[in-house]
Formats: C-alpha cells, sequence, structure tokens
C-alpha cells in the first residue's frame, strides 16, 4: 500500500467497501479521485443502490453529485446543523452561505470588481494601454463582482487611454473561466460599431452588456485594443478583472440560461 497514490488507495477502499454488502454505506468524497472509468462505475453503482432502496450517506462538496444521488440533505457548517430536509431545499441554502461569504470576500479583497494593476501578463505595440476594469450591475449601474439569478445582465467596462494619436481603434474583450475555456469573446470590429479617432492622451471608456448565461463559477475578463484593422495590438492584458457567478438552477455545463421544458 505504500506504494499507492491517494487515489489508488481510495478506489481500492472504495472496491472493498461495495463488497461488503453492508446496511449503511458510509461515501466521504470519493468521487473527488480517480478517471473517468472510476468515476463512471461509481455512478453506475450509485444508481443500483438507489434502486434497491439502500441506505448511502455521500458527503460531498459537488451539488450537482449530490442532487442526482440523493433525497434528504443535511448542511454542516463549523460542526453545526445548518439546514436539513429535501435536497433541493439544502443546496439552495447551501449557495445562498457561499453567495454571502463571496460577497463580503469581494468587498473586501476586490473594491467591487475593478482593477487598476499590471498583475496579468500583458503585450503590445503601447500606441493605446487598458488603464482600467470593472464589473458592475447594468440594472444599478453599481460596481460588483458577484451576480446571480436576480441579475439578467452582467457589465464589463473597461477605460483605455491613447500614448499618442490613433485612428478608430478596435476595443475587445476576451472571458475565459478559470480553466481557460473561453466562454464569451467580443470586440467592435466583429460587431461593427464605429468607433472614432482618439487624440494623444485621449481616454474612452467602452462597455459591454453580456446577457448573464454563465453558470456558475469564476470568470477572468481579459481586454485588448488593436489598430482599425485588428492586425496590430496596441494592448493587450491578461486577467485585468474577474467576476463571480452563483445561480440557484442546477448545471454543470459552462452556461446556464433560463429555458423552458415543454411536453406534448
Amino acid at each position: 500500500l505504500k506504494n499507492y497514490s491517494s487515489g489508488m488507495q481510495v478506489r481500492l477502499a472504495f472496491s472493498i467497501a461495495i463488497q461488503a454488502q453492508s446496511d449503511i454505506l458510509v461515501l466521504d468524497e470519493v468521487l473527488a479521485v480517480g478517471d473517468a472509468n472510476f468515476q463512471r462505475k461509481c455512478f453506475e453503482y450509485f444508481k443500483q443502490l438507489k434502486h434497491n432502496g439502500q441506505t448511502v450517506i455521500l458527503v460531498s462538496h459537488d451539488s450537482n453529485t449530490m442532487q442526482e444521488f440523493c433525497t434528504r440533505g443535511i448542511l454542516l457548517e463549523e460542526g453545526r446543523i445548518i439546514c436539513k430536509g429535501g435536497i433541493n431545499d439544502v443546496i439552495l441554502e447551501y449557495s445562498n452561505i457561499l453567495n454571502q461569504h463571496e460577497a463580503i470576500q469581494d468587498e473586501v479583497t476586490q473594491d467591487s470588481g475593478s482593477n487598476t494593476d499590471d498583475s496579468g501578463s500583458r503585450w503590445g505595440t503601447g500606441e493605446v494601454r487598458v488603464q482600467e476594469g470593472i464589473c458592475f450591475n447594468v440594472a444599478t449601474a453599481k460596481r460588483q463582482a458577484l451576480f446571480s439569478d436576480k441579475e439578467d445582465e452582467i457589465g464589463v467596462g473597461i477605460t483605455y487611454r491613447a500614448e499618442r494619436a490613433v485612428g478608430k481603434p478596435v476595443y475587445g474583450i476576451t472571458v475565459t473561466e478559470a480553466g481557460g475555456q473561453r466562454v464569451f469573446q467580443s470586440n467592435t470590429m466583429w460587431s461593427h460599431e464605429r468607433t472614432a479617432d482618439v487624440r494623444k492622451g485621449g481616454v474612452v471608456t467602452v462597455e459591454w452588456v453580456i446577457p448573464n448565461v454563465f453558470g456558475t463559477g469564476e470568470y477572468i475578463v481579459t481586454p485588448a485594443v488593436a489598430d482599425e484593422f485588428g492586425n496590430i495590438i496596441f494592448d493587450w492584458h491578461d486577467d485585468l478583472v474577474r467576476f463571480k457567478v452563483r445561480k440557484r438552477m442546477q448545471s454543470s455545463a459552462l452556461i446556464n440560461v433560463k429555458h423552458a421544458i415543454n411536453f406534448k
């Protein structure tokens, strides 16, 4: 066993546990390890247990897994029972607590969604430079870094400053999830938006209003500015500003948008 990785040890323990034919099976974050095939086998076994009506206690932070396999839930915080009942009600309370904690953190550490530092890598010729980025609530026009189902739109404002006179620059942003996958990308050239010439020292703020189709998670905004043909990059600023989304409606996909389900 000393030569086994932690993942191999958990798989061995899980394999032994399911052969024991116990009346109650207790599993603590067992799905957090192992490859896709192992996790698939776990899911299939869970479905079999649920079909047979056997008692399983599953400990996890994965709301999707809990919602799929559990009927009732208990939410613990610092050793105390915060909520218990139907699994959907418990997951909703868990999401509300996360929202409250992250809202407080964002107010303290992120200045409510603004960023003016050079922590992210950047490159470009420098004729026009990204000066500041903010996220804001479109309905209230207030800076905001945490969005929920209540906000139908998310605002992103980027301020640019011209180091010398340029003609009709192209402004754009890329939004990626924390793993680096692109979720949204836009620029004024693709959108056929006419931009004006900018004199030396001129400051321009461009605001994007994006439908809140994002799934629960953290998202990174990377702005850029280029010449009028989009060929010469004046400034590309990685990871300038971030925002988080927490939604009560469950989904494991990158987007989580309001939709209808009809039966005929």
